[in-house]
């Protein structure tokens, strides 16, 4: 999938391309409808699949006031996106003066004059342009004016059609509830980031740790969970903490520490992609050094025994 960020570096001329449009953020189950139906269409019309993307999300433009964590970053969003036999992905840099836009400038300049879209597939409650006065129904005059179709997509799943959404998902996964955020993702949640160093206190404590920076994955869970780790080829079993570290008196700076079983390498900036699988128990706070490390081996040994379950 050939990736382009930004407008104006599109220069591409694909054979009637159908679009998809949206944030994908997590790439869940009605977002995949969405690439269904935009794969099914290019194959009808002999066309190409297509995504146009956004980011930053543009709640965090809009809304900055507002805390949003996402589901998946930008990079692990289009590594997804390339599991789906997309050709190309256009990524949007949203910005103030974009949100600005009004709907008809953004279908005759980014949809008709730059894609030279056939088809458009969205989500039936998509909506664009400045303060989102785009909605299915202006979409679907201006398809009659600029000679392209629109598919408006239900994104529902399951046998009693429940609507999916990220804002659902990710009011799961801030809860820990990774089960029912897996049903709606149809795959574990995960999280792809670069290994930074820390403060070495886990080695101190006997579990050395793989650190992540909190501000680069996606939206991990607080809590302690049984993980798989996949760097390159390998994959790995370990368990994960995720929290403020209480015990370190650490409030505030959210950590993400993988140890990793039966493994002693140096990993430092190296990317991984981490499942969450199975929840141990919630963060807590730790009167002494000695209380941590017994918790820890018990956290060990409930994770060794989960993965021995599943072998």
């Amino acid at each position: 999938m050939k990736v382009v960020r930004g407008i104006s570096h599109w220069d591409e001329n694909f054979r009637n391309p159908v679009v998809a449009i949206g944030v994908f953020d997590g790439l869940h189950h009605g977002h995949r409808l969405l690439l269904q139906k935009t794969r099914e269409r290019a194959k009808i019309i002999g066309g190409t699949p297509l995504v146009m993307t956004f980011h930053p999300h543009p709640a965090k433009v809009i809304h900055p006031e507002r805390e949003l964590s996402l589901i998946a970053s930008l990079e692990y969003r289009l590594r997804l996106l390339r599991n789906e036999n997309i050709e190309a992905c256009l990524v949007v840099n949203f910005t103030k003066r974009f949100a600005r836009i009004s709907p008809d400038h953004f279908v005759q300049h980014y949809l008709v004059q730059k894609l030279k879209a056939r088809e458009i597939v969205v989500g039936d409650d998509f909506h664009f342009g400045h303060n989102r006065r785009g909605d299915i129904c202006f979409l679907q005059k201006c398809a009659a004016r600029y000679g392209f179709l629109v598919h408006a997509i239900p994104v529902c799943c399951g046998v009693d059609r429940r609507k999916v959404s990220s804002s659902q998902i990710r009011k799961f996964i801030a809860r820990g509830d990774i089960e029912h955020a897996r049903e709606l993702l149809e795959r574990p949640v995960t999280i792809l980031g670069r290994i930074i160093r820390g403060d070495r206190r886990g080695r101190e404590l006997g579990y050395p740790t793989a650190n992540l920076d909190a501000m680069q994955t996606g939206f991990a869970p607080r809590g302690v969970y049984c993980v798989r780790v996949y760097l390159n080829e390998m994959s790995l079993e370990g368990m994960a903490n995720i929290g403020s570290r209480p015990s370190f008196k650490k409030e505030g700076q959210l950590g993400i520490e993988v140890h990793l079983f039966d493994f002693n390498k140096n990993i430092y900036g190296k990317e991984i992609l981490v499942e969450f699988l199975k929840k141990i128990r919630d963060e807590k706070f730790f009167p002494s050094r000695e209380a941590l490390i017994e918790q820890l081996k018990i956290d060990e040994k409930q994770a060794r025994q989960w993965f021995a379950g599943q072998h």
